[in-house]
């Protein structure tokens, strides 16, 4: 049996161990429907879902939201447009993944859907993403324990 980790009480985006390295980066309104916990990239000017040909810098760990009191999910009217979304760059993340990911796979991201990390075609990637657990379904998503590095 593969591990499988405990992260189900965690929102998606969240840190699953201490540790992890952020960043701020701008966003636009046009991609405000970018998810906590999606792969994200970023063109110079604003991150965006990360899709098959783009380089990943991180996954998304929230936006800043007017009014915030820390509960979430918050509506996409609430986010702040001139205060920068925080991404996480490096740790342990719960993020969306495809339904077949099993622990110690290495992980691309914008696969099949932008956003989502799926198996790599490629088992030797050095550096990229690895999944520490299996896809675990949540309502109608997957999740899994995403090393970023």
């Amino acid at each position: 049996m593969a591990y499988t980790s405990d992260v189900g009480d965690l929102d998606f985006g969240d840190e699953t161990r201490r540790n992890g390295d952020y960043v701020g980066l701008p966003h636009d309104e046009a991609n405000d429907n970018v998810q906590e916990g999606e792969a994200v990239s970023f063109d110079g000017t604003h991150i965006q879902s990360c899709a098959g040909s783009d380089p990943m810098v991180g996954v998304l760990y929230t936006y800043q939201y007017a009014g915030d009191s820390g509960g979430s999910p918050q509506p996409e009217s609430n986010i702040v447009q001139d205060r920068n979304a925080t991404v996480m760059t490096r740790g342990t993340v719960k993020a969306f993944v495809e339904d077949g990911v099993s622990a110690g796979d290495a992980l691309t991201a914008g696969g099949s859907n932008d956003g989502v990390f799926d198996t790599a075609a490629s088992q030797d990637v050095d550096a990229g993403p690895i999944a520490l657990s299996d896809a675990v379904e949540e309502g109608s998503d997957y999740y899994a324990e995403v090393l970023l590095r």
